[in-house]
């Protein structure tokens, strides 16, 4: 009878090699995907045109603000930037284009990391008992059929991946304008322009709140990525005017800006720290109010998105996590498995792992712009690796790692000291059901100077597209990715109706609190209604947010003389409770803006003529 081979038997031959590596490592060492520098090695083994290169998508990081020069010599070596901002590019070719990455070419030494770019995730969930959108906005204290059309004077802007044609049936001509980022010049710099791309999600974003403020005006920003996303947040902060054919676009006279997807690579630990929690926040600043749906990371069976956070623990001194301590068997302790379930179709599925900790340079440095040892060294060098048992000699087989060196500098020749993002990333395809073991190592002690480990405080998020997964353990609280822990930003989470006729919050909506303990969401609103202009249920937080938005609106329109800080107090103060087993949740939060709240549903469901009440009591 085959035994099969456990963890610390599969990794030995590798974990030995990624020590040498690692010792011997340079500034020009990979710094390319695994996986992408294994199908590039098989391209030059099988010589020009024996197949074609797929085309690869990045997001390049920079050891200073990328210069024309740069993008100069990445335009010759083939390689398209689709966008920039300070020492980040999303960048795009065949993937031979990016050979010198591999550490032959000297001249690129300023890249110091490369990730697979991802796609904005949104926060729609299909699987729930539908409502009507009329149903849904009542609920939140407005009964359409008696709503006054109203919105006259009133900007909202929604930012989404895209829009379709549909919104123009409920928006007249003269009330929506279309955005995006252009692309960049060669100096790197990008314009807002006229334009769109498609897609349904944004479309029933903006149509739930043009059903509460059918006469307000709207700017809808297509933003495909977070360089684009942080850029039209910069410009909306700013108050920036934009001439758009010959008619200005005063930025600073918008009400609300509604945003319902996010993109799922972390910039911080969950705590809103990072560019993009910071730029919305700069919104909110400038006196605009920002309503954002959490997501959907609260369950973690059956879901096309997972989370798990722990504190490195190795009980074993095998430089693996101890998911399960207590286990006798290796592959238990030292793996988090997934589990993808079966699905109809022929096309693969796709996974993707990302794994983040604590080691962001606002984290482990004192402030100065010049890095020590010791802080590069408190970052930490931590990988991440997949496996799965062979159906035969059920033997563990590597499927795919990520391995980037966090602490390359420290072995650099010249150059200087320079940080790298604590994160890991791998995406891999599968063609049919089965279970993975995600492993994560701490490869610190592996580099020359004994450099000391210490216990980091790491977060995992799996996604699956094409079938669900279900992850073996789950954390249900904290999942709160760049903008979902901005500090002045509304988090909105999801509540839906249930056979009992009481409201409950969905199983599926991410809950608070942040890593440094804050209040998320701040509210609940419906969730799982039908959009009249798709006809498709639209669900998740993404659904919830928009009704937020369009009561913000809505008292913009009714109070125009209230404040942010006074229409957020409002909101959170006359937010309507929610009793039940289904809406109590562990953990003591402080409620910032009203008597009780909890880390599943804030301060409550929303309230418009609450809210509005309130306000008119302050005197407005």
């Amino acid at each position: 009878m085959n035994r099969p081979i456990g963890l610390a038997v599969a990794l030995a031959v590798g974990i030995a090699c990624l020590a040498a590596m690692t010792v011997l490592s340079a500034p020009g060492a990979s710094r390319l995907p695994w996986s992408d520098v294994q199908d590039l090695l098989r391209l030059q083994v099988m010589g020009p045109g024996s197949t074609q290169a797929p085309t690869k998508e990045y997001v390049l990081q920079a050891s200073e603000p990328i210069q024309e020069r740069q993008l100069q010599q990445l335009e010759e070596l083939g390689i398209e930037v689709v966008s920039v901002e300070a020492d980040v590019a999303i960048v795009r070719g065949d993937l031979t284009a990016f050979s010198g990455l591999l550490g032959e070419d000297e001249s690129l030494a300023w890249v110091t990391g490369v990730l697979p770019n991802l796609p904005m995730q949104d926060s729609a969930e299909p699987k729930y008992y539908a409502i009507t959108l009329e149903q849904a906005i009542a609920a939140c204290g407005l009964d359409p059929k008696l709503l006054a059309p109203i919105g006259d004077g009133v900007v909202v802007a929604v930012i989404d991946s895209g829009f379709t044609d549909e919104i123009t049936q409920v928006l007249g001509a003269d009330q929506v304008c279309f955005l995006k980022m252009s692309s960049p010049d060669k100096s790197g710099k990008a314009q807002l322009v006229a334009g769109r791309e498609l897609d349904a999600h944004g479309t029933m974003c903006a149509e739930a709140i043009a059903r509460i403020v059918p006469r307000a005006k709207f700017l809808l920003f297509s933003a495909s990525n977070p360089l684009d996303r942080q850029a039209m947040l910069s410009l909306i902060a700013e108050g920036a005017k934009i001439d758009i054919g010959g008619q200005t676009i005063d930025l600073s006279t918008i009400d609300v800006v509604s945003n319902s997807n996010y993109w799922p690579v972390p910039q911080d630990h969950n705590d809103g720290k990072g560019k993009l929690a910071r730029a919305a926040d700069a919104v909110v600043t400038a006196g605009i109010p920002f309503v954002y749906a959490l997501g959907n990371f609260g369950e973690g069976t059956s879901t096309d998105r997972s989370f798990f956070a722990a504190s490195f623990e190795d009980t074993d001194n095998s430089k693996l996590h101890d998911f399960d301590p207590g286990s006798t068997s290796l592959n238990d302790r030292n793996s988090l498995s997934i589990k993808l379930d079966p699905w109809d179709g022929k096309d693969p599925a796709t996974v993707t792992v990302i794994l983040e900790w604590d080691g962001w340079p606002y984290q482990v440095n004192t402030g100065s712009p010049e890095w020590t040892r010791d802080e590069i060294a408190s970052i930490q060098d931590i990988d991440l690796y997949v496996y799965r048992e062979d159906s035969v000699t059920k033997s563990l087989v590597k499927v795919t790692q990520s391995d980037y060196d966090q602490l390359t500098s420290l072995s650099a020749a010249s150059g200087g000291l320079k940080p790298v993002d604590p994160l890991e990333v791998v995406q891999f395809t599968v063609t049919e059901p089965g279970t993975y073991l995600l492993v994560v190592r701490n490869a610190t002690a592996d580099h020359p100077g004994n450099l000391k480990t210490r216990r980091v405080n790491f977060h995992m998020y799996a996604f699956v597209g094409g079938t669900t997964l279900s992850m073996e353990h789950h954390t249900q609280q904290g999942a709160l990715v760049n903008v979902g822990g901005a500090e002045k930003v509304i988090g909105v989470g999801a509540v839906g109706f249930t056979t009992a006729l009481t409201w409950c919050q969905m199983p599926f909506s991410t809950q608070g609190p942040t890593t440094d303990g804050r209040l998320k969401p701040e509210l609940v609103a419906p969730t799982a209604y039908v959009s009249p202009l798709t006809g498709q249920v639209f669900s998740g937080t993404s659904a919830s947010a928009p009704l937020v938005a369009g009561i913000v609106a809505w008292l913009r329109a009714q109070v125009p003389g209230a404040t942010t800080d006074q229409l957020r107090e409002a909101l959170c103060r006359s937010a309507a409770s929610l009793s039940g087993d289904c809406n109590s949740f562990p953990g003591t939060a402080t409620c910032p803006f009203c008597e009780e709240c909890n880390f599943g549903v804030g301060c409550g469901m929303v309230d418009a003529k609450a809210a509005y009440q309130y306000l008119l009591s302050l005197g407005h």
